[in-house]
């Protein structure tokens, strides 16, 4: 959450940036009550959002410093990626 915050998520991905905090405090309530299982499940979710946050975050700062055709080139390439890890998932 921290790492967040100073990416300033709440600014460019608020909507990621609140389920991150709801996830992460459903987790340690679940680990409150012994229900490990689960609190892991929350935090391979929390992961995947902050993934998400972190890839919005980057693509803000790119579009304020290099060129559009970089910008282009970065977004197949994040795509390609993404569909790599979902066919390999």
């Amino acid at each position: 959450i921290a790492r967040a915050e100073f990416a300033k998520a709440d600014k460019y991905a608020p909507e990621k940036y609140k389920q991150a905090k709801e996830a992460l405090f459903a987790s340690h309530d679940l680990i409150s009550q012994g229900d490990y299982k689960d609190a892991n499940a929350k935090a391979n979710f929390i992961s995947v959002i902050f993934t998400n946050i972190f890839t919005v975050v980057f693509m803000y700062t790119c579009i304020l410093i290099f060129p559009t055709e970089v910008i282009n080139e970065l977004t197949e390439l994040l795509t390609i990626q993404k569909f790599s890890v979902a066919f390999l998932s």
